[in-house]
């Protein structure tokens, strides 16, 4: 991952055809982009600086880092301290189960996801923190539900891990089961 690959990233969702969901072929214009972990902070930064480059060419983007989602999510509804302190009281296992009760995809995560891209009106959606969240929230339960909210804005999932075969493997390490039918965003060409 280099500049060169941002470069590349731009000048596919700042096309027409990418916005015009042209390049999925009629299907659902979600992609990933695999990364590895190593990167995340140049990742991070070239992201935001693809927002602005995106912005000069007046193409508006949504960058929606599941881990700022998952902490608004947590305040809006609790005392973010109570869950610190439940943290230290129960298991590991006891205590991630609780945070998936909170962070429910479909009743919670969901609807707060929606409205960040309904108050955007985003021509392309951004999605960035998979690993923060992981083992809380899982990356293909987001896309699966979202597939359903955004049919006709193209989404870029930047994933820290593995895109082969419609499979992923995050951090090259944590093979997941699930097929996702999201394009690799490395085998689309201009």
């Amino acid at each position: 991952m280099d500049v060169k690959y941002f470069n590349h990233i731009f000048e596919l969702v700042s096309s027409e055809s990418f916005l015009k969901n042209l390049s999925s072929g009629g299907e659902v214009p979600f992609y990933i982009s695999a990364y590895d972990i190593t990167n995340e902070t140049f990742l991070l930064e070239s992201i935001e600086f693809l927002q602005k480059r995106l912005k000069n060419k007046s193409i508006e983007s949504l960058v929606i880092d599941l881990y700022e989602v998952a902490i608004n999510c947590l305040i809006e509804d609790d005392d973010i301290e109570d869950y610190f302190e439940l943290e230290t009281s129960i298991s590991k296992k006891e205590f991630i189960q609780t945070l998936g009760h909170a962070l429910d995809t479909e009743d919670i995560l969901i609807p707060h996801i929606h409205q960040l891209i309904n108050e955007a009106k985003p021509e392309v959606v951004m999605i960035v923190g998979v690993g923060k969240v992981f083992p809380f929230i899982r990356s293909h339960s987001i896309v699966n539900h979202l597939e359903n909210i955004i049919k006709d804005i193209p989404l870029v999932l930047f994933y820290p891990g593995e895109y082969k075969d419609m499979k992923l493997s995050l951090f090259n390490r944590i093979k997941t089961e699930n097929h996702y039918r999201a394009f690799n965003i490395d085998d689309i060409q201009l």
